[in-house]
C-alpha cells in the first residue's frame, strides 16, 4: 500500500538472493491465468497467502543495490523474464505510474503515467497482477481494464504498451483478482452514491460481459481481494464475503460473516474495519480456511473461518496488552500456521485513509509486534 515518504526520494534496494532449502508446506494451488508463483502479485499468489516456495536471502552476505526514485512503490512485481513491473505512487503528483525496472541495476527502463483517482490513493492501479503472458493488469481511475506488455525494442530499448483496454464502468477499484475460470474480479473502495455499499464484480473475457454485485449500505473496501478454487473472498469494513460466477452470468454470495468492526479507525490504519486483505490457507487443499484480523477496541483478534460455509472455527488476540493492537497488513498464511505484524500508529497519507480515526494512547505497549497460531486440518 502506499507510504508517507521520509525524504523527497524512496530508496528502492534489492539483495542478491541465497539459495536456501525450506521445509515442506501446502501452498494454495496455481491460478492458472496469473503469472510466475510468488512474484505475480503483492500478496504472493491469488490466494493472498502471502507465502511461496521462493528462497530468502538466508544468513549469509548479501550485496546491495539501491537506486532513487521519486515514487512510492506499493506493488513490485517479477515477470517470467525476470523483468520488475511495478506500479508506484508518484510522491510530487500522487497519481499512479508503471515502471518497467531492470532486475539488477533497479535502472528505470520505461514507464506509463496512469490517471489519478479523485477518490482514492489505492484506487487506480495500486493493486494488480501479472497474468499468463506477463503483463500487467489493473483498473485504472477511469474505469478501463488494462492488460499492459512490456517488451524490447530492436533498438534495445524497453518499453510499456497497453495490449488490452476494456471498459467496466468502475473507476473506484481497489483489489483485482483472477477466478481459477479466467473471470477478472474487482472491488471498489466506495458505492456508486453517497451511502451505497462498495460494489463487487468480474469482467468475463469470454462473453465480454461484466456483472456486478453491490453490498449493503455503507460498507467499503479498503484491501485487495482473493480467490482459490472455492471462490472469491472480500473483506468489507464490516463482513467478510465468499463469492462465486453464477455459470450463466451474474455473482452469488456463498456466505457472509460480520466481524467486529471496534468504535473506528485506528491510528496506522486506512479504514474503519479490518486491515487484512483476506488469506487462503490450510494444511490439506491450501484453501479450506480463510483468515483475516478485526478491528475489536483495545485488542484486536486473529480470525480463522472455514471456507466451505464461513464458520468461525478460531479467534486468537492480536498482541498480548490490549494496547497498540491494529494492523494493516494481510497475514501470512501457511498450512496450519499464521504470521501477523503490527503496523499501529503508522502514518498514512490523507489521501489514502478513510475518516474516523481513534484517538492515539498516550502509552505504547512493549509487548512483542506479532502474533501467531496454529490450526488443526480441515477439509474445505
Amino acid at each position: 500500500m502506499p507510504t508517507t515518504p521520509v525524504f523527497p526520494v524512496i530508496l528502492i534496494s534489492t539483495a542478491a538472493l541465497l539459495a536456501a532449502s525450506a521445509a515442506a508446506q501446502t501452498y494454495p494451488p496455481p491460478n492458472p491465468h496469473m503469472g510466475p508463483g510468488g512474484t505475480s502479485t503483492m500478496h504472493a499468489n491469488a490466494a493472498s497467502s502471502g507465502a511461496t516456495a521462493n528462497c530468502g536471502p538466508g544468513s549469509g552476505k548479501v550485496t546491495i543495490t539501491q537506486q532513487s526514485v521519486d515514487a512510492v512503490f506499493a506493488s513490485i512485481l517479477m515477470s517470467s523474464d525476470g523483468m520488475l513491473v511495478c506500479v508506484a505512487t508518484k510522491y510530487t503528483t500522487e497519481a499512479p505510474c508503471v515502471y518497467l525496472l531492470d532486475p539488477t541495476t533497479l535502472a528505470t527502463l520505461a514507464t506509463m503515467n496512469l490517471p489519478k483517482s479523485d477518490i482514492s490513493l489505492l484506487a487506480g492501479g495500486i493493486y494488480s497482477y501479472l497474468d499468463g503472458q506477463d503483463r500487467l493488469v489493473l483498473v485504472n481511475a477511469d474505469g478501463n481494464l488494462l492488460r499492459i506488455a512490456h517488451g524490447q525494442l530492436a533498438s534495445g530499448a524497453w518499453q510499456l504498451t497497453t495490449a488490452e483496454s476494456t471498459p467496466v464502468g468502475y473507476p473506484d477499484v481497489v483489489g483485482i483478482v483472477p477466478d481459477y475460470d479466467g473471470n477478472v474480479w474487482f472491488a471498489t473502495s466506495q458505492g456508486t452514491t453517497v451511502g451505497a455499499g462498495a460494489v463487487v464484480g468480474f469482467h468475463a473475457p469470454t462473453s465480454g460481459q461484466t456483472y456486478a454485485f453491490t453490498l449493503p449500505a455503507g460498507e467499503q473496501i479498503a484491501n485487495s481481494i482473493s480467490s482459490s478454487p472455492a471462490g472469491v473472498a472480500v473483506a468489507s469494513t464490516a463482513a467478510l464475503y465468499l463469492f462465486r460466477a453464477e455459470s450463466g452470468g451474474g455473482i452469488s454470495q456463498a456466505w457472509r460473516q460480520e466481524y467486529d468492526r471496534g468504535t473506528a479507525r485506528k491510528p496506522g490504519q486506512l479504514s474503519w474495519g479490518t486491515g487484512s486483505t483476506p488469506a487462503f490457507f490450510g494444511a490439506d487443499t491450501g484453501f479450506e480456511y480463510l483468515t483475516i484480523t478485526d478491528n475489536g477496541t483495545p485488542q484486536e483478534n486473529m480470525l480463522v473461518y472455514r471456507t466451505l460455509d464461513g464458520t468461525l472455527v478460531g479467534s486468537v488476540p492480536f498482541l498480548t496488552a490490549s494496547v497498540n493492537s491494529g494492523t494493516e497488513n494481510a497475514t501470512l498464511a501457511v498450512g496450519s500456521s499464521l504470521y501477523l505484524t503490527s503496523t499501529y500508529g503508522y502514518p498514512y497519507p490523507p489521501g489514502a485513509a478513510q475518516p474516523r480515526r481513534a484517538p492515539r494512547p498516550r502509552r505504547r505497549s512493549p509487548a512483542a509486534c506479532s502474533g501467531s497460531t496454529s490450526l488443526p486440518a480441515a477439509r474445505a
